[in-house]
């Protein structure tokens, strides 16, 4: 992956997997200047069952990942976390899309399709589908990245394993991922959860180990226009 600065979007199913997927790698292009932008897809609600609390909650933290990482912009659209699959698919194919069209990034991350949760699934696919080379012209990369506890939990057998083809050295942004991931608080497990620091360590540096660097985010690079 190129290291030069760019234009860069994040789509992210909920607030937490942008820092889990591309935490490193978001610090790294940071440091290089690039512009950072980052779409969170979903919000909470009590009608989903959340509760009022839990959601103030949340919502302190998304305030403290905004104050606390430079980001060029950090919107939220109001879609329902869990039940993404309830929404036509056009609605948010169409809501990415003006999000591109706005920004017109360089490059885009988006969840992995085989990812176990359902919301996962249907942003990846509704992300792909407005980044089509003829909608957005703009978008010369697109990476699928990968998130505890929902990328490698597939069905055994299902073809839907998540096998990178691209690596970005977060070596030096590895502790700067961590300290972000743990201003989403109520996200933090106790190690052996997989949304533990423990295991955030653990993966940058067995995907580090993949290209002989300390520590590694791992990306399957589904377009790269050069």
């Amino acid at each position: 992956m190129a290291t030069t600065t760019k234009k860069i979007l994040i789509v992210a199913p909920h607030g937490d997997d942008e820092v889990l997927g591309c935490g490193g790698t978001i610090f790294r292009e940071l440091a290089l200047g690039s512009e950072v932008h980052v779409l969170i897809m979903t919000k909470g609600y009590e009608a989903q069952g959340f509760s009022k609390s839990s959601l103030e909650q949340k919502e302190l933290e998304m305030e403290s990942i905004i104050e606390s990482i430079p980001y060029s912009t950090f919107a939220r659209l109001d879609f329902p976390a869990v039940g993404l699959e309830t929404i036509p698919r056009s609605e948010l194919v169409k809501a990415i899309h003006n999000h591109i069209q706005e920004l017109q990034p360089e490059c885009l991350y988006i969840p992995f399709k085989g990812d176990v949760h359902t919301d996962h699934q249907v942003v990846a696919e509704a992300a792909w589908a407005a980044a089509k080379a003829f909608r957005a012209p703009s978008v010369k990369e697109v990476y699928a990245y990968e998130v505890p506890s929902e990328t490698g939990y597939q069905t055994p057998g299902s073809g839907d394993a998540f096998e990178p083809n691209t690596f970005v050295d977060i070596t030096d942004t590895l502790d700067q991922k961590v300290d972000a991931f743990k201003l989403y608080q109520s996200e933090l497990q106790e190690f052996p959860f997989p949304r533990s620091e423990q295991v955030l360590r653990a993966l940058a540096l067995l995907r580090g180990s993949l290209v002989h660097v300390t520590a590694a985010e791992a990306f399957i690079c589904l377009r790269s226009i050069k």
